[in-house]
Formats: structure tokens, C-alpha cells, sequence
């Protein structure tokens, strides 16, 4: 009999094609939480530290510097290393006050983009779905599972792109 439940470990040359890490080498590879985005478009936070950014040389440096609070994504402080940072998400180290943005290249790789303070401040998230709630009003579901109720259905069509402000969440 097979295995029902997911696996939580994950073999370096098993991983996305997107995620950009070298193929040989270690044989085990950190695996993402559960979170807003699809293991095909993100990659767990410590990877982008460790092995893209090289800030930290082990996953324990990796982890004192979340457990401190050093690393904030989309403005808010992760603890988790295993967190999936995915496409358009910002990651921000204070101490350097350094800003990244997550992006695809033509090739179908992620990689890291440093951005200014006010373009941090924003971003852009596609609308997978629109449903109807109580009162009348409409829900938006976004690219990275965050929900927006709206007045008005008719402005906005799925596959349409909203500008969020991550400051204010609106």
C-alpha cells in the first residue's frame, strides 16, 4: 500500500525545475510548509537565504536569524524556515535594509530582484476566483490565498491583476 499522507522531506534533484539550486550536491533539500503558494512557484525561505543570497552558511544561522526576527516577507516576520517564498513576494532584511522581490525569468526560473523602499510597498496578485458572500457582495481569491471583499463584481474579471498595497492590505 502507498503512502496517504504527503511526504515531508524531498531529494535535491526531485525538486521544481523552477527553483533555482544546483542539482548535485547534498542529497536532501529543505521542503516547503503548506502556505499561499504552489511548491512549483516558491521555494522555503531558507533556500533563498542560504543557498541564493548565501547570507547564512548553515540552516542553524538560517534559523537564528527568523527566530530574531531579521527577516521580514511582505512586511510581515517569518519564523517558520521551511515558509514558501513565491512570485512577487518581498522579502526585507531590516539590519541591511535590503529589499527582494521574488520573480520568474524567460526560462521558467525564480529568482531574486532587489527593489527600492516604494515599490515594496506594492504588489501585484492575479484573481484565480470570484465568488458571491453574504450581503450580496464579492469575494476575491488572489494568486497567494488572500481574500478581498469588493463592492462593485462587474470592475474585475479572474485572470485580471490587482495592485495590492501591503501597508494598509488594500
Amino acid at each position: 500500500m502507498g503512502h496517504t499522507t504527503g511526504r515531508r522531506h524531498l531529494r535535491r534533484i526531485a525538486a521544481p525545475r523552477a527553483w533555482p539550486i544546483p542539482r548535485k550536491g547534498s542529497y536532501w533539500i529543505v521542503k516547503q510548509s503548506p502556505g499561499p503558494h504552489t511548491i512549483e512557484l516558491s521555494m522555503p525561505i531558507a533556500l533563498w537565504i542560504r543557498d541564493y543570497l548565501n547570507y547564512a552558511k548553515t540552516m542553524q544561522e538560517v534559523q537564528y536569524m527568523l527566530n530574531n526576527k531579521k527577516i521580514y516577507v511582505d512586511g510581515k516576520p517569518i519564523k517558520d524556515y521551511k515558509y514558501p517564498v513565491g512570485l512577487f513576494d518581498v522579502i526585507y532584511f531590516p539590519e541591511l535594509n535590503e529589499y527582494w522581490r521574488v520573480l520568474i525569468n524567460r526560462k521558467g526560473k525564480l529568482y531574486l530582484k532587489q527593489i527600492d523602499e516604494e515599490e515594496a510597498k506594492i504588489k501585484p496578485l492575479r484573481i484565480k476566483r470570484k465568488q458571491t458572500i453574504n450581503g450580496g457582495k464579492v469575494q476575491l481569491t488572489l494568486f497567494d490565498g488572500r481574500n478581498v471583499v469588493v463592492e462593485d463584481p462587474k470592475k474585475y474579471k479572474t485572470g485580471d491583476t490587482l495592485v495590492v498595497n501591503l501597508e494598509d492590505k488594500t
